[in-house]
């Protein structure tokens, strides 16, 4: 299924999902997730939930691209606040500048297959 813009995206309507994994991303300077078309594939929605981030130099910052190119950056985001997108959206996490810097948050993909006791990089 494709995700629709704005908050009717009509994906899941009546359809079971399952944790597909649950990550916990601790980033220092220089970290990121800069890979130019990352997407969670085979998940239908993610969820990346702020803990905290320290970067004076204005890294860390949570983005998502549109297919058109468009970026939307998440650059006020308090602890326990969530970004939820459909999983095929290319995201990633600028990054970290500043000496010192840290990014930490909690990810979280959802998917119709079933329950799993791996990881979804296994």
């Amino acid at each position: 299924g494709q995700c629709e813009s704005g908050g009717g995206w009509g994906l899941l309507p009546g359809r079971p999902v399952f944790l597909r994994s649950a990550e916990y991303h601790d980033y220092s300077t220089g970290g990121g997730v800069t890979e130019e078309n990352h997407r969670d594939q085979g998940s239908v929605l993610t969820a990346s939930v702020h803990l905290e981030v320290s970067d004076d130099g204005g890294g860390g910052v949570f983005a998502t691209w549109d297919d058109d190119g468009t970026r939307t950056e998440f650059r006020d985001l308090r602890r326990g606040d969530a970004v939820i997108f459909c999983s095929e959206k290319r995201h990633g996490v600028s990054p970290l500048v500043a000496d010192g810097a840290f990014r930490k948050s909690v990810v979280l993909e959802l998917w119709e297959r079933g329950v799993t006791k791996h990881n979804r990089q296994r």
